[in-house]
């Protein structure tokens, strides 16, 4: 008989917004492939918000935990129901999937929650941290021991879906992946825009910049790009998972400039397409980012100088980075699902 995991999710994708949250499909469609029998208690994606979350929560509080032999959750802070339930039955098998900012997070209101959760933890509960840096904020912020902390990323890059593409040797393409926001480094790139001139004197060739159209910053960047930056700008629409390798196609390198990130699943997506990454040296980035390797490292608050000086030096040793092979050695979907059946099983 196959083993039955129960897994929640506080957002999941709808036919309506295929979009969001896409790496929940993605983990439940590996829990599956590796032969569990999955079940889902997740906030589908819809028109209406606050009938959705209503319904969400009331499942929450109705479903019945004790049929199934691994509990999988994910948002944990968002789950106050089912917080209150473990903490009442404290035997169940749990996995705990941290994800980002859930954890980082420390108004008062997240400080009790967090107060809440410890309690429901128990010797039959595990937790998967997206990266090494992140397990540290796991065991700081909730007091887990490292023995219950299992490091994975979220379901790995499908490699399937990244081939390598002969990119355009003409001019050299700068691409942007990230959402146009403060914490994602939107500023910085303001100030590459304006030292375009600069770098195209340094590496000899015309630059390109790729953008993609999301972001709180999204309605300054269109008015600058039709003011003055329309012809080495391009702002590309949005796209499907299964598409974005058509974003990394167009571009020699990716800027991935946030300011703090638990793991940076883009970052794996441009490395698989052959495409290295300038990050800032901090959080999780040194375990992805190698200089010489995979990409180049600026410090954690970058001038613009720095990165110019990073955009550079990859310029010039372009075939030397190997992205790929690292991606298919430690963060491929086959690598990461065999990882994590071995762990699944082993706590049962």
């Amino acid at each position: 008989m196959k083993t039955k995991i129960l897994f929640f999710n506080n957002r999941f994708p709808s036919e309506q917004y295929p979009k969001v949250a896409a790496y929940a499909k993605t983990l439940t469609e590996m829990l599956m492939q590796m032969g569990f029998q999955v079940d889902l208690c997740v906030n589908y994606a819809s028109f209406s918000k606050l009938k959705a979350y209503v319904s969400f929560y009331i499942r929450l509080c109705l479903v019945r935990l004790r049929n199934y032999q691994v509990l999988y959750i994910n948002h944990y802070t968002s789950l106050i129901p089912l917080i209150i339930r473990l903490i009442l039955r404290k035997n169940l098998r749990t996995i705990f999937h941290w994800h980002g900012e859930e954890l980082i997070n420390d108004s008062l209101i997240f400080r009790a929650i967090r107060f809440c959760m410890k309690y429901s933890f128990s010797e039959n509960s595990y937790h998967i941290s997206p990266s090494v840096y992140y397990k540290k904020v796991i065991r700081d912020k909730l007091g887990v021991p490292d023995s219950r902390i299992f490091v994975s990323p979220s379901g790995g890059v499908d490699l399937r879906f990244f081939p390598l593409e002969v990119h355009d040797n003409q001019q050299f393409h700068i691409g942007f992946p990230a959402a146009l926001t403060e914490h994602k480094g939107v500023r910085l790139l303001y100030d590459l825009l304006e030292q375009k001139d600069k770098l195209e004197e340094r590496i000899g060739k015309l630059i390109h910049f790729h953008l993609i159209r999301y972001g709180d910053e999204m309605e300054k960047m269109e008015y600058l790009v039709k003011a003055k930056y329309s012809d080495f700008v391009t702002i590309h629409d949005m796209y499907m998972h299964k598409d974005i390798h058509k974003f990394y196609a167009q571009t020699h390198i990716t800027l991935f400039l946030s300011k703090r990130e638990s793991l940076g699943l883009t970052v794996l997506e441009s490395m698989a397409s052959g495409v290295p990454v300038i990050a800032r040296n901090h959080t999780s980035m040194p375990e992805l980012v190698i200089p010489k390797v995979t990409g180049e490292l600026v410090s954690k608050e970058p001038t613009t100088e720095e990165i110019l000086n990073a955009i550079q030096r990859i310029h010039a040793n372009l075939l030397q980075y190997k992205t790929r092979d690292f991606v298919e050695k430690k963060y491929s979907f086959e690598q990461v699902q065999k990882e994590m059946k071995d762990f699944i099983t082993g706590i049962l």
